[in-house]
């Protein structure tokens, strides 16, 4: 399951189950990208490194100017 932790705390954002298929990867990516559309001060190679940094791999970027017809 990907989840975005907000600012507020408690507060998280569920953006799939699993992401097996295109459709799932698609949705997630969807999610991600409105939730990253939502900080205006978002610095996208920051972002774009939180997976890793994690030591995850989700299979989606993070990017508000993602074009999530593209993720396969």
């Amino acid at each position: 399951m990907v989840q975005l932790f907000m600012a507020k705390p408690g507060a998280a954002i569920s953006c799939g189950q699993s992401l097996q298929t295109t459709q799932d990867r698609q949705t997630a990516c969807g999610c991600l990208k409105t939730a990253a559309s939502h900080y205006t001060n978002l610095k996208p190679d920051a972002a774009s490194q939180l997976p890793t940094k994690c030591g995850v791999s989700i299979g989606v970027p993070i990017s508000p100017t993602v074009d999530c017809r593209e993720i396969h």
